[in-house]
């Protein structure tokens, strides 16, 4: 691990700003594109039906208890024509739903079902969106330290790379795990 870092510090030494510039501008185009997408873009609409419902659970276990329970805290769907959403509070009863797709990724931004606005806090909903803002947030506050400082520090510049790694990691992970 000591050894992987050493690489990444001897690699981003030479030419630090060109180089970081370049590591950061990916996760920001990206970011920017999905925000874009699904905030700016009008989205078009689906009718669909539902194909199936997972119950999202957590584990509950006290402290000096041997047993374990778990607590239903949303539902996730899944459609005929592809298309996942998920809700914190209630279940959707209705099979038939007209969904609110972005047009890039083809995130669900809404649901509605025989007139009815069902709150989604799958895609860039909830939580999802609070990451969002926070690494971009993150991303472009180093940018602009960077662009700003002559000199930067041994110290400074690690702390750069190491945050932004991290919350680029941190970033694929939730698109992976979430299905952003």
């Amino acid at each position: 691990m000591v050894e992987a870092l050493n690489k990444i510090s001897v690699f981003f030494k030479k030419d630090f700003k060109k180089k970081f510039i370049v590591f950061v501008s990916i996760p920001l185009l990206l970011s920017t594109l999905l925000s874009i997408d699904c905030f700016l873009l009008p989205s078009y609409k689906e009718t669909d039906h539902i194909s199936q419902v997972y119950y999202i659970t957590i584990s509950n276990s006290g402290v000096g208890r041997a047993s374990r329970s778990s607590q239903t805290v949303g539902h996730k769907y899944l459609t005929q024509k592809g298309y996942s959403f998920s809700t914190q509070k209630g279940r959707v009863i209705e099979t038939e739903i007209t969904l609110h797709i972005s047009p890039i990724f083809k995130l669900v931004k809404k649901v509605t079902a025989k007139n009815r606005k069902i709150r989604v806090n799958s895609g860039m909903q909830g939580i999802n969106l609070v990451f969002l803002i926070g690494c971009m947030l993150t991303v472009i506050t180093s940018l602009i330290y960077i662009l700003i400082m002559k000199e930067i520090s041994k110290n400074a510049r690690l702390n750069l790379i190491f945050v932004n790694l991290f919350i680029f990691i941190l970033w694929t992970i939730v698109i992976i795990q979430f299905g952003i």
